[in-house]
This record gives C-alpha cells, sequence and structure tokens, in this order.
C-alpha cells in the first residue's frame, strides 16, 4: 500500500511538473483569438480587392510596365515615321516651287489677216480723209497734222505686224509637276493620319504610365495585407497544433500514459512462502546458534587468565595463590 501511494503521488508530481494544468484552455482561446485576427485580414485584403478593383497588383504592374514598353516603342516609331514624312514634305514643296506647271507639247506661227487687213482698211481711210482735207487746209492745219500722225501709227503697226507673225502654242500639265503634287498630298495626308496616330499613341503611353504607378501603389499595400493574413494564418496554426498537442497530451495523461511510469505495481504475496510454525522454529534454532556463537567468540577473544593451569601455561611460572572474582571468575597469581 505505501508503494502504491508513493508511486501514484510520484506521477501525479511528475505530470503537474511537465504538463501545467490548463493548457489546452490558453491554447483554445488563442486559436480562437488567431482565427479572429486572419478572419479580420482576410476581409480587408478582400475589401481592398473589390475597392480597387484588382486581384494582384504587383502582377498587373508588371504587365502594365510591359504594355507601357511596347507603347513607348511604338510612339518612337511613329515620331521617326512623322519626321521622314515632315521631311519629304518640304523636299516635295520646294520642287514643285522649282517645276513649271505646264510645258509646251507644240508651236506654230502663222499670220492674222483679219488684223492685218483691218488695219489696211484703217490707213486707207485715213489716206483719203487726208486728201480730202488737202482740197481745203494748208498741211499746217491742225487736222491735217493729226491725220498724218494717225497715217503714221497705222502705218507702223502694219509693218510690225508684217514682222510679228501669229504663234499658235500646244500645251499640257507637266508631269513631274503632277507627280510631284499627288506624292506631296498623299504624304501630307500620310503626315496628317501620323500626327494624329502619335497624339493618340502618346496618350496612351501617359495612361500606362499613370496606371503603372498607382498599381505600384497598389502593390506595397496588398502586400502589406497579405503579409498580415499570412502571419495570421501562422499563428493560427500554430496555436492549432499546441491545441492538438496539448489535448493529445491530456488524454494521456487521463489514461496514465507518461514519460514515466511504474515498471510493476507493487503487490503482496497471494500465499506466505513459508508456515508460521517452520519459520519459528527456524527462528528459534537459528537465534540460538548465533547467540552460542557470540558467546564462544567473546571468550574467545578474552585476554584475562581464567585458570591457575591458564596462567602456568602462558606464563611458565608456578602459580602461589588464585582469588575467586566477585563475578564468579577465578583470578590466579604468580610468584617468581
Amino acid at each position: 500500500m505505501v508503494l502504491r501511494n508513493l508511486s501514484r503521488v510520484y506521477l501525479a508530481k511528475h505530470a503537474d511538473l511537465h504538463r501545467p494544468r490548463g493548457q489546452q484552455a490558453f491554447f483554445d482561446q488563442q486559436v480562437k483569438e488567431a482565427r479572429l485576427d486572419m478572419q479580420r485580414a482576410q476581409a480587408t485584403l478582400l475589401a481592398f480587392t473589390h475597392r480597387e478593383e484588382v486581384q494582384s497588383a504587383g502582377l498587373e504592374r508588371d504587365l502594365t510596365l510591359q504594355k507601357l514598353s511596347e507603347a513607348q516603342a511604338t510612339e518612337l516609331g511613329l515620331l521617326s515615321t512623322m519626321a521622314e514624312a515632315d521631311e519629304r514634305v518640304q523636299s516635295l514643296r520646294a520642287r514643285l516651287h522649282a517645276l513649271p506647271e505646264t510645258r509646251v507639247v507644240q508651236v506654230k506661227n502663222s499670220d492674222n489677216p483679219e488684223s492685218l487687213g483691218k488695219m489696211k482698211s484703217k490707213l486707207l481711210e485715213l489716206q483719203l480723209r487726208r486728201t480730202e482735207l488737202m482740197t481745203k487746209f494748208q498741211p499746217s492745219f491742225r487736222l491735217v497734222q493729226e491725220v498724218d500722225q494717225q497715217i503714221a501709227q497705222a502705218s507702223a503697226a502694219i509693218a510690225a505686224e508684217d514682222l510679228k507673225p501669229l504663234r499658235d502654242e500646244t500645251t499640257e500639265e507637266n508631269p513631274e509637276y503632277v507627280w510631284a503634287r499627288s506624292d506631296l498630298l498623299k504624304t501630307e495626308v500620310e503626315l496628317a493620319g501620323l500626327q494624329e496616330k502619335a497624339a493618340v499613341q502618346r496618350k496612351q503611353v501617359e495612361g500606362y504610365r499613370t496606371r503603372a504607378q498607382h498599381l505600384e501603389e497598389e502593390a506595397v499595400v496588398q502586400h502589406d495585407l497579405e503579409q498580415n493574413l499570412q502571419s495570421a494564418e501562422q499563428k493560427w496554426l500554430l496555436y492549432s497544433g499546441k491545441r492538438e498537442e496539448s489535448r493529445i497530451g491530456d488524454a494521456l495523461d487521463e489514461n496514465g500514459t507518461w514519460n514515466v511510469a511504474v515498471a510493476q505495481e507493487p503487490r503482496a504475496p497471494a500465499v506466505p512462502v513459508l508456515s508460521f510454525w517452520t519459520a519459528c522454529c527456524l527462528s528459534i534454532f537459528g537465534g540460538c546458534g548465533f547467540g552460542a556463537g557470540l558467546v564462544f567468540a567473546k571468550d574467545y577473544i578474552d585476554p584475562s587468565f581464567r585458570t591457575p593451569e591458564e596462567a602456568f601455561g602462558v606464563l611458565g611460572i608456578p602459580v602461589l595463590a588464585s582469588i575467586v572474582a566477585g563475578n564468579g571468575n577465578e583470578r590466579s597469581l604468580g610468584a617468581s
């Protein structure tokens, strides 16, 4: 009974020292708090994604930056093409200024009989009028002089007409001028289209740049929210594991399964090994034998002389007298 109580008290004390009471309740409370923190972190992250309409800000930022790079490359290509088109327009305009619009295909020279006939008729009328005036007036008269001037002018005109034949020229549009003008119009239209595309592309680049900057800020916020959620999940998993370990430990404690155990329970034997009378006889005989042995040993090692013969035997001198001690022992005295 004593050993059984001792082992029971020892195991209980060992369990108290190595497994304090109330661990499972503590870890249950911690698991509940960790679950609430995790749910709050999830709700915050979900609200952020819905509010900003973004699922993965980092991934969308990388895609936007890639599109921004492509848009910038396209814009540079448009600017280069615009510069080439503008240079071509300037070159074509300079060429148009240098080229004539038409060219002469055929030239014909001939007299103009109608005009010449009219001038000769006019000259004849002037001569007849002078003749008529000369019959009435002197050559120095003013009207006669005027008629003479008109006759001189008519004669000069007739002479000039004879020297200057009628010139008939056939012209057509200059093919080089037509080609240059057509190419100029085409290039100007292309340049206008390129300018419109460049303006649209510039707005697109600015939009991608603004979007990338906004996504960069959102990526930082989303990363912090995801870190908080991950930390809350790790905390919840840690306390869940600790709670499970505590529950298993409490179950093992209840079943008596510890890291220390009693190898064999103390118990009283069912029947005695020897009978009562046999044990008594053996005890008596053992006690007598043990007592006799003690007496013999004490007597054997006692150095005093008990008889005159022992004194004579040891000393080798005759014993003159012996005195009996008060305890019954005889003491012998020797004389030389």
